[in-house]
């Protein structure tokens, strides 16, 4: 089940509706649409999963990405971990959790489309 894509640059007042509203037209998974991740003071990061009824729903919900949320643009990557997690609590992000990194290695290809070719060397030798 990959079904998850990360959010981020969101308003910090976004609410579960306003990410529900950016995705109109997509198929949220309703038992669980969205997930926001605070600060370590609790206060909203920025930063949100929002979990589709679909790898393929997913997939298609990229096409989001740099769409505006109110005067921000949000930025929607996929997201690598396939389930809400407890490390990733609504009290904080985990180390890296992707408001600064993903849980796990990415795989090669992910890294390819998404970094420039400095970045891309830089972080195949984190992963060596």
């Amino acid at each position: 089940d990959k079904s998850f894509v990360r959010l981020r640059g969101l308003p910090f007042s976004a609410t579960e509706q306003d990410v529900v509203n950016f995705f109109a037209g997509y198929a949220l998974d309703p038992s669980e649409p969205v997930h926001f991740q605070l600060n370590a003071e609790g206060r909203p990061s920025g930063c949100c999963f929002a979990k589709f009824i679909s790898e393929q729903e997913a997939t298609r919900a990229l096409q989001k990405n740099r769409h505006y949320l109110g005067s921000r643009y949000v930025e929607v990557f996929p997201q690598l971990w396939t389930r809400w997690s407890p490390s990733c609590s609504p009290w904080g992000p985990p180390a890296g959790c992707g408001c600064g990194g993903s849980l796990f290695p990415p795989p090669r290809g992910i890294l390819n489309s998404f970094l420039s070719p400095s970045r891309r060397a830089r972080a195949a030798s984190l992963l060596s």
